[in-house]
């Protein structure tokens, strides 16, 4: 087992509270989510480690609530100057536009010889 790291959030918890705002059951959970129920048991188990993005996607539309993530300068790397400088960072829309579709090209059918042969015999 890994050292629990006090940065990292408890998503069983997480997962517990999130259902239970949302007044489900395990059960109840688990047939919006897709799943067994022993499989939200396993989820909101703490001793768990394999809680990954989907399944939070997942428990986030079961709920009808929002997942949201982002990244923040680490308090002890960051200087006020460092963190002004993170807010003036700006990505600029993609202005190329997208390449024109390919023109469909027709493909040429190429039958079997016996197909072939069958077309040239004449049905009486």
């Amino acid at each position: 087992m890994r050292e629990t790291c006090q940065d990292r959030p408890n998503y069983p918890a997480l997962i517990v509270s999130c259902r239970e705002a949302a007044g489900l059951s395990q059960a109840e959970l688990a047939e919006r989510a897709e799943v067994s129920p022993s499989t939200i048991t396993l989820w909101e188990s703490p001793t768990y480690e394999g809680i990954d993005l989907s399944i939070l996607q997942r428990i986030a539309r079961a709920t009808g609530t929002t997942l949201s993530l982002d990244f923040r300068p680490q308090q002890s790397v960051a200087t006020p100057a460092s963190t002004e400088a993170l807010e003036d960072i700006s990505v600029p829309p993609a202005t190329e536009p997208r390449p024109a579709a390919r023109p469909a090209r027709r493909r040429r059918r190429q039958r079997s010889r016996a197909w072939l042969t069958l077309l040239d015999h004449k049905v009486a």
